[in-house]
């Protein structure tokens, strides 16, 4: 986690402005300090539960102290006047984040699609009401299947596009693979709403 927020300097870690970044950097200092001396003192005094909790309190005040550091380095950088102006990225986050909703929401409809349909009392309206639910159901999962399909087709092209975009090579084939599993998801996904309907 730490690792990603050193690589990526030209992104925001958190929502935290300047002011904030560094008050959390005081903060998380205090708290780094105050952990190492719980270290030293547990160790001492053979206390293991204690000396495992210092130990946890230091490592997430170490995380915590590098989010709040990079965030307010983050913020110097853009605010300085020589700072290159951000570039696009290869992805539209956004887009791919109204996919996984919609996608997400057509698979809890395919999940169960008739939660809120009740039937009939006697025979002859149970089996109308029973036709009706099934007419309604296979409309339900078909619509459901359409939705997948749509968003996982243009999450595709979004990889394809991606691949070609980058220069890295790495990055070039994790997208083209990506693009692909998401195809046979979705080819494996209709193949089995069609042998359901």
């Amino acid at each position: 986690m730490i690792a990603s927020m050193l690589d990526n300097p030209n992104e925001p870690v958190s929502d935290l402005s300047y002011f904030d970044s560094l008050q959390a950097v005081m903060e998380k200092s205090k708290d780094l300090g105050d952990a190492m001396t719980g270290i030293s003192n547990h160790a001492k005094k053979q206390d293991m539960d204690e000396f495992c909790s210092s130990v946890r309190n230091f490592a997430n005040s170490v995380c915590g102290l590098t989010e709040a550091s990079v965030q307010a380095a983050y913020l110097v950088g853009i605010s300085d006047p020589a700072s290159e102006p951000g570039r696009p990225g290869v992805v539209d986050q956004t887009q791919f984040a109204r996919a996984n909703q919609a996608i997400q929401m057509a698979c809890q409809n395919l999940t169960n699609p008739a939660s809120s349909q009740q039937q009939g009392t006697n025979t002859q309206a149970q089996y109308y009401a029973s036709w009706n639910l099934r007419s309604m159901i296979c409309y339900q999962v078909l619509s459901a299947a359409t939705v997948v399909a749509k968003h996982t087709s243009s999450l595709c092209n979004s990889c394809r596009l991606a691949s070609s975009k980058t220069a890295n090579p790495v990055a070039k084939r994790h997208f083209v693979q990506s693009a692909k599993d998401v195809a046979n998801s979705t080819a494996s996904l209709v193949k089995a709403i069609d042998e359901v309907n």
